[in-house]
């Protein structure tokens, strides 16, 4: 089924975000698990099989789409090595992809690409879900201090 352009470009973008978020949490998932806070170090593992698992999605749908994906562009990857910076970065990005996938909404909607719209739907409440949950750490943090909510992530 050929797709409308400006639907694939959005969702290409969409992928190439994704790719960041997955290679961020991978890298901050090793910083943590060689320090030994395993336990944010799953967390972050399972965030980064979770962006893999949008971008496959994404790169269905552009092929679906009879589009042509990106692959291997070159994103900003940054070595937090303290689990607040690493929070505080990985907030920005998913709230980056909130928008994001609101505007891919948009975009599918003005053109009637439906299967567009909902994939888009659907990745965007993982997308807010995620913003929740790691407000809810920055909050825990706060409420905690930083030793104590350390002392939970082993």
């Amino acid at each position: 089924m050929k797709g409308n352009q400006r639907v694939i470009d959005a969702l290409n973008r969409a992928i190439v975000g994704e790719q960041q978020a997955f290679q961020q949490y991978h890298l901050n998932s090793k910083v943590l698990l060689r320090v030994g806070l395993s336990k944010a170090a799953q967390s972050w593992h399972q965030e980064s099989m979770d962006e893999v698992g949008h971008m496959g999605k994404l790169m269905e749908r552009v092929l679906f789409l009879e589009g042509e994906p990106v692959a291997g562009e070159e994103t900003e990857v940054v070595l937090d090595t303290a689990l607040p910076d690493q929070i505080e970065r990985a907030l920005a990005l998913e709230k980056k992809a909130v928008q994001t996938y609101s505007g891919l909404v948009d975009i599918a909607e003005s053109v009637g690409d439906y299967g567009t719209r909902d994939l888009a739907t659907d990745i965007l409440q993982d997308e807010e879900g995620h913003v929740q949950h790691l407000e809810q750490q920055q909050s825990l943090i706060q409420m905690m201090g930083i030793e104590n909510y350390l002392s939970t992530q082993f």
